[in-house]
């Protein structure tokens, strides 16, 4: 179970009676970088690095260290909020690493610029995911922040 405590996972848990994935995959890299290196390795499972993708609430200087060891791995990223505040109440972790932070680190690791992503060795999207729940997260006005908060990524 995600040790990051957030109030998307417990919802799938209590409601949907699913848990959704292993927990945090950046808390881990010491065991998931040799995976990803398995799975995508010629005498390993062979599988393209850009058909995987590494889901994550958003460890910043994690998310470095993926991007060098493995620049072809897609990366998801549960934001779940377009305000620190909101984000912060659903998502423990934005208090260590606020929206701006983790955004501006996703525009230097994997920009929308394609060329640029090239010539860093990355040929990459970043998927934002985000779970709307009613009165929370689910205005108009949020929908127009999210829209700004992707922009200048390479985000889908």
């Amino acid at each position: 179970v995600c040790v990051c405590l957030c109030v998307c996972v417990c919802v799938c848990v209590l409601f949907l009676r699913a848990p959704q994935g292993m927990g945090e995959p950046l808390q881990n890299l010491p065991a998931v970088l040799p995976a990803l290196d398995i799975i995508t390795a010629q005498p390993g499972l062979q599988f393209s690095p850009g058909r995987i993708t590494v889901s994550t609430s958003g460890l910043v200087p994690q998310l470095h260290t993926l991007a060098t060891a493995h620049p072809g791995v897609q990366l998801a990223v549960s934001l779940n909020a377009t305000t620190d505040e909101i984000r912060t109440r659903l998502m423990p972790v934005n208090r260590k690493w606020p929206l701006e932070e983790l955004m501006a680190a996703l525009r230097r690791l994997f920009p929308a610029d394609q060329s640029l992503s090239l010539r860093l060795g990355r040929r990459t999207h970043v998927f934002l995911e985000y779970i709307m729940l009613q009165g929370v997260n689910d205005s108009v006005e949020d929908a127009r922040r999210l829209v700004r908060l992707g922009g200048g990524t390479g985000g889908k």
